[in-house]
């Protein structure tokens, strides 16, 4: 079962976002946090952290019939696979959300679905999913087609 949201939880949400990236931008800061140094793969973690909120914070605009794929490092469902194009059905104007998620540990939990795109399973059938459209951007095969 999906609902909507109101403007005033969208704009929470983003502000969420927000905080979350200014606490890491402090904590990366830091180098002489003792922890840290034993631990460098957390290190790496904040960067990357930091990268992956960047391009979740950068906003596109999609058209029916646009192609689009996975923005580097956002991918959280099994398919369409990294590179692999998918044909935009329906931008939502108010975003769904998939009431079914249950509790905050799960990555699917309150996400913002605003996205209707085509995909073709494995077994050669057209599918329309929905996704949080936040995680993707243009195809390079918008660029090169001329239909």
């Amino acid at each position: 079962m999906a609902q909507t949201k109101t403007s005033t939880q969208k704009e929470g949400f983003v502000r969420g976002i927000d905080e979350v990236v200014k606490i890491l931008s402090a904590s990366g800061d830091r180098t002489d946090n003792e922890e840290t140094s034993e631990v460098p793969d957390r290190v790496a973690n904040v960067g990357r952290l930091k990268e992956c909120a960047a391009r979740m914070r950068k906003t596109n605009t999609f058209t029916k019939g646009q192609f689009v794929q996975w923005k580097e490092g956002l991918k959280n469902k099994a398919t369409p696979a990294y590179g692999e194009p998918v044909i935009v059905i329906e931008v939502l104007k108010e975003p769904v959300f998939d009431l079914d998620q249950k509790g905050s540990g799960n990555p699917y939990f309150n996400e913002p679905l605003t996205l209707v795109a085509g995909v073709i399973a494995a077994n050669g059938d057209f599918l329309c999913h929905h996704f949080d459209g936040r995680r993707f951007e243009s195809h390079l095969r918008n660029e090169n087609e001329e239909d």
